[in-house]
């Protein structure tokens, strides 16, 4: 979903946003995950991962999903919220829409000219600001 989502996001102007609810399985992809994830960050989407979670025990989930999209979500600047039910679902809609309010962008140029093929790392950090505030960012981008 992350891959098809990535590449069908590419060509469309303005912000770009994930959400995906899921519980954290792969039934049909033929995708790898770093297909998935760098179809994401090339098209500069921010993924919100919902993972629904009825089964409070581990050994009916899947672990390794439940991982990879918490990692999907904070590389791409998104979030991940836990679910057990249709309340918290909604819940994690109402802090996906406000956080998607209150975004602030930045941007920079780098100090060199990479090619096309490579990609970069970016770490963000705050100071002098208070408790309150958190930045969610990507962690790499992709020269077009």
């Amino acid at each position: 979903a992350i891959f098809l989502a990535g590449d069908a996001l590419k060509s469309q102007r303005g912000r770009r946003v994930v959400v995906l609810i899921t519980d954290g399985g792969d039934t049909s992809s033929s995708a790898s995950y770093q297909d998935a994830v760098r179809s994401a960050l090339e098209a500069e989407a921010i993924v919100y991962s919902i993972i629904v979670t009825p089964i409070e025990a581990d050994a009916g989930r899947n672990l390794g999903g439940e991982h990879a999209l918490i990692q999907v979500s904070r590389d791409t600047g998104g979030q991940y919220f836990y679910a057990k039910n249709v309340q918290q679902v909604a819940q994690a809609f109402d802090r996906i829409a406000e956080e998607l309010r209150t975004e602030y962008r930045l941007g920079y140029y780098p100090s060199r000219k990479l090619s096309d093929s490579d990609a970069r790392h970016i770490e963000v950090r705050l100071t002098g600001v208070p408790g309150t505030l958190t930045a969610h960012y990507r962690t790499l981008y992709f020269t077009h």
